[in-house]
């Protein structure tokens, strides 16, 4: 299976998810929600009660149901596409709606609760994965080469201290000084006697380097 990464904006994730939950709604028989499209709910103003009966018409030729009647994500009759659709909507909701919750992690009150809930799978693929640029990482993933320009990447470092184990150093903002002659390599401005081991990426302006 050939897998892709793509970067995104926290509002181009928001489309993202949008666009797979409308594809699986329609793709289970949920006609109503082409009222709740930005562009055609702008464009309703007195007509939605016509517009609804159009819907329930159309529900029943294509998918022979009544107006408030629709398959299940996981029913036999709905294609597996659907449910990846839907698996996606669901990974990237979840991703959006902890790092919306702040540090420490609260629920928001205009978000709905599902969306906290850890994504449940339901497609015959696996569940995609998603993570924020503004994470904690292993230290063990911590790029130690330079970028395509040659320059340093500059990161933050931290870590526990090992006596006490529940207080974390200061953020370290440092980058991996390669190997020279007999020295091995090490990580900038890190004066702790003992390693580092989380990282998490940072952006400099244009220019900026050690």
């Amino acid at each position: 299976m050939v897998m892709y990464k793509i970067v995104v904006s926290q509002s181009q994730a928001e489309l993202l998810a949008q666009a797979c939950e409308f594809f699986s709604r329609i793709g289970i028989g949920q006609l109503e929600f082409l009222l709740e499209h930005q562009v055609i709910e702008s464009k309703i103003g007195n007509n939605r009660r016509e517009l609804e009966s159009y819907i329930s018409v159309l529900k029943r030729i294509l998918f022979e149901r009544t107006a408030h009647s629709n398959a299940s994500i996981l029913s036999d009759e709905v294609p597996d596409r659907i449910r990846r659709a839907w698996d996606l909507n669901v990974v990237i909701r979840y991703r959006l709606a902890w790092d919306k919750a702040g540090n420490p992690a609260r629920r928001r009150s205009d978000m709905f609760g599902v969306w906290y809930d850890e994504p449940r799978h339901t497609s015959k693929e696996p569940l995609a994965t998603i993570t924020s640029e503004n994470e904690w990482r292993s230290i063990d993933s911590a790029p130690r080469v330079r970028n395509e320009a040659g320059e340093h990447q500059i990161i933050f470092l931290t870590a526990r201290y090992p006596i006490g184990g529940a207080t974390w150093t200061d953020l370290v903002q440092s980058w991996w000084v390669e190997p020279a002659g007999e020295n091995d390599g090490f990580w900038a401005r890190w004066n702790h006697q003992f390693p580092p081991t989380h990282w998490m990426k940072i952006s400099l302006p244009p220019g900026d380097k050690p």
